[in-house]
């Protein structure tokens, strides 16, 4: 959605770019009146025709929202219709992933009551107080690994009172270490005696059966002790565990629906992928499964050879340079929302305009004096 030219409604508008090879043409950014699919495939099918690129089209990227991927009346089902042949279809991925990780993040913060997310929207304000000329992340601003120093808060309780022993280095994390600096302080402060049971995290540091610090502990105690295992840690791994299931559920459903994407005319994409996951004996089973043939001396069914073949490679070509991702719209909307006001308000003359404006950017992609030179 943005202003009209006029600067009197918000209009949606139609970003629409073919590619081919290393190429990408923008037809258009015409506006849209009607958001229905019947009048979005009816704007691109008319883009198409007025660019006489109709027998070139072979596949169509698009968003997975209801609008397009309705069975009957999307605009991706009524578009092909018009261009009265079957097209491969390709579910922009970035998308797909996009809704997952909403889904996810919902299932987290909860449902957003308004268009914006107050903590996105937040950092979005103080964008412009970031020191962006050096770059750096959380991750990049914590101390070196090495550098950090575990310590290990060692306490005893009786009756109403608590005691802190220490809270030394702990220069190793094995079970083997623990349990020697708790029995060192339990020894200095002469309290062996004293101690009956013993309260811990129930980490595999502490809980290994053979090296975890608890039977160590135990065995430098020379008796046994009562296991009380922190309720409090206990009670936070399993919620961990039920939190990270709704999650997993959450967004494990959502990416099952869009499923669909990975149809079998697709699998065909499979014999141009160059790696040791798919071998040869696997191409040449597909290749034999779709022809629907046995013969020992067919062509497709040598894989090995397919390299060479020159109708083989124009193909590998294509598919290299399939665009399955949208982004190319994107940078389509871009564009219109920056010229949306300049230079002219007639809508055939914008329209002109932004093809110049692209066809430019195109020729000259780094917009510096030294790119001109």
């Amino acid at each position: 959605m943005m202003t009209d030219i006029i600067g009197r409604d918000v209009v949606d508008h139609l970003p629409i770019l073919v590619s081919g090879g290393n190429a990408i043409q923008l037809l258009g950014i015409p506006k849209l009146h009607s958001g229905t699919g019947k009048s979005m495939a009816g704007i691109v099918n008319k883009a198409i025709e007025e660019w006489s690129v109709k027998n070139n089209v072979v596949a169509k990227c698009f968003d997975t929202t209801a609008t397009n991927t309705g069975g009957m009346n999307g605009a991706s089902t009524l578009f092909e219709q018009k261009m009265e042949k079957e097209l491969l279809h390709l579910a922009c991925r970035h998308h797909i992933i996009e809704i997952v990780l909403e889904a996810a993040f919902m299932a987290v913060v909860g449902i957003s009551t308004g268009p914006d997310i107050l903590m996105f929207k937040r950092f979005q304000q103080k964008w412009g107080l970031i020191d962006k000329s050096i770059p750096s992340t959380v991750m990049d601003t914590r101390p070196d690994p090495w550098d950090v120093v575990d310590h290990l808060p060692i306490l005893v309780s009786g009756g109403n009172a608590i005691q802190l022993l220490g809270i030394p280095k702990l220069h190793s994390g094995t079970g083997k270490s623990m349990a020697g600096i708790v029995n060192k302080a339990i020894e200095e402060w002469s309290v062996k005696n004293n101690v009956v049971a013993k309260c811990f995290d129930t980490t595999a540091t502490n809980t290994g059966g053979m090296n975890g610090a608890s039977t160590l502990f135990e065995q430098k105690m020379e008796k046994e002790l009562l296991h009380l295992a922190c309720r409090h840690h206990i009670i936070e791994i399993v919620l961990e565990a039920a939190f990270m299931a709704v999650i997993s559920a959450v967004a494990l459903k959502k990416f099952q629906g869009h499923l669909w994407y990975l149809r079998e005319r697709l699998v065909t994409l499979a014999l141009f992928y160059d790696s040791g996951s798919i071998t040869l004996e696997d191409k040449r089973a597909m290749a034999q499964r779709m022809l629907r043939t046995t013969d020992e001396m067919d062509p497709m069914k040598r894989a090995v050879d397919w390299k060479a073949d020159y109708a083989f490679q124009r193909a590998n070509e294509v598919v290299m340079h399939l665009k399955v991702v949208n982004d190319l719209a994107e940078r389509g909307v871009a564009l219109m929302t920056e010229y949306t006001k300049l230079i002219t308000a007639d809508e055939e003359q914008k329209q002109y305009l932004l093809q110049v404006v692209a066809d430019h950017r195109k020729q000259f992609p780094t917009p510096k004096k030294s790119a001109l030179v």
